[in-house]
């Protein structure tokens, strides 16, 4: 199975490429459509702003093209950070900028107080709110790396698969179907980082497998 790494210019591409050849994984790096078309998975990384990725998508046409492989052709689809909060309806982040608007919700910035310094940059316990297969041999209460100033604000808690508590709780990942978002970077999370990869891999193994009866 190849997956799709989104080359939108921004955020920790090669770290994650990295994590990926660690573990032997087939992907390309590309912002070509007929590319990722080809692929059966698609990991996007981030670190950045929400307007420079959009404005970043746009130039590129792969906005709606995007909602077509996420919605339409329900590809498994792994948003790191950035990655995960372009999902969302629209973003606060120097102004308003809609997003792909899949996930409904908002982009917000995190609270800051004298105790805890905006961006949360650093290591920060998990709490697994519902079991899913991309914490797999995960314990409850792990420690995986952040690097943010802004959270995401879902509308449909239910979808919420774990939170983490820094000047507030705020979900570090969700699960929607086919599309999974986590707010820490898996790529910079060491032993931890690298089973979550592994873990999308098979997921995204098994859900091919599922909707379209092939891997």
């Amino acid at each position: 199975m190849k997956v799709a790494v989104i080359n939108n210019y921004l955020g920790n591409i090669q770290s994650v490429c990295n994590a990926l050849d660690n573990l032997k994984v087939n992907y390309i790096l590309t912002n070509k459509k007929k590319e990722i078309s080809n692929c059966k998975a698609i990991v996007f990384p981030g670190v950045g702003s929400f307007p420079k990725a959009i404005e970043n998508l746009n130039k590129l046409k792969l906005k709606d093209f995007l909602k077509d492989q996420l919605q339409i052709k329900k590809k498994p689809y792994l948003g790191i950070c950035l990655g995960m909060q372009i999902l969302l309806t629209k973003s606060f982040e120097l102004g308003e900028t809609i997003g792909l608007d899949i996930i409904n919700g908002e982009v917000k910035k995190l609270k800051k107080s004298s105790r805890f310094k905006i961006p949360h940059v650093g290591w920060s316990k998990i709490k697994i709110t519902k079991k899913n297969k991309i914490f797999k041999n995960v314990s409850n209460y792990s420690e995986l790396y952040f690097d943010h100033s802004f959270y995401t604000h879902i509308k449909d808690k239910k979808l919420t698969i774990t939170k983490t508590s820094y000047s507030q709780d705020f979900i570090s990942s969700f699960n929607k179907q086919n599309i999974i978002g986590v707010q820490f970077h898996p790529e910079k999370s060491q032993i931890i980082g690298s089973r979550i990869f592994e873990n999308f891999i098979k997921f995204a193994i098994e859900y091919n497998k599922k909707i379209h009866g092939k891997k």
